[in-house]
């Protein structure tokens, strides 16, 4: 216990040391069944940029339990941040780290006796500014491919089932079987309206907006 206190006090002043506010660094972070010994977060106070789990000596008792523990942190994330194991010395700096998020994102089969040798004495870290500026750009990424996905959904609603409902009101207001008044074209519109409105944020018609609300309002 005193080895990981101890790991875990020379790892905290080291990132302070190099630029990282100390808002940014929450130990004991995430939830009672999945919790995680340091997150940097964002300037929000909120968004884990990086994910730091503390071990004591470097074993391969300690790589495994380390990389499971990852592993399922991994599921509580939105996005994929680094995530590295810290393991105690007994010399200076007192620490070592091993970035483990090729292991934890990708399942690659772990070779241990490589990683017990490895030597992982960090130089410099990535600076906090650029390690935020990473995040907002996966941020960014995944935006774009959910609008992607959300307009792939509605393909099918514009180029078929549209295009179906409409000939078939035209035909049958040809025939006379059904007319087609401007109070039954406005409730059509609103119908589609409705329809339309999850797979947009917004939508604007003339003086009218209407605009969804997002899952976290």
């Amino acid at each position: 216990m005193e080895l990981h206190e101890n790991t875990t006090d020379a790892f905290i002043a080291y990132l302070k040391r190099h630029g990282y506010p100390e808002m940014s660094i929450a130990t004991e972070w995430g939830t009672k069944q999945c919790m995680v010994d340091i997150a940097i977060l964002a300037d929000d106070g909120k968004t884990p940029v990086a994910i730091y789990e503390i071990k004591g000596k470097k074993s391969k008792k300690a790589l495994e339990q380390g990389i499971r523990q990852l592993s399922r942190v991994r599921n509580m994330l939105a996005l994929s941040v680094p995530m590295s194991l810290v393991f105690g010395l007994e010399c200076e700096p007192y620490f070592e780290v091993l970035d483990v998020s090729d292991i934890i994102y990708n399942a690659k089969v772990v070779d241990y006796d490589y990683l017990l040798t490895e030597n992982n004495l960090l130089q410099q870290p990535i600076s906090y500014k650029n390690i935020q500026l990473g995040v907002s750009e996966k941020k960014l990424l995944q935006k774009q491919e959910e609008h992607i996905k959300r307009i792939d959904k509605l393909k099918p609603l514009c180029w078929v089932i549209v295009p179906l409902l409409a000939i078939g009101l035209l035909l049958a207001d040809a025939t006379g079987k059904y007319v087609l008044t401007a109070e039954r074209l406005i409730v059509f519109g609103t119908v589609l309206l409705v329809v339309l409105l999850p797979f947009f944020s917004e939508v604007t018609i003339k003086d009218f907006s209407f605009k969804r609300k997002s899952n976290k309002e």
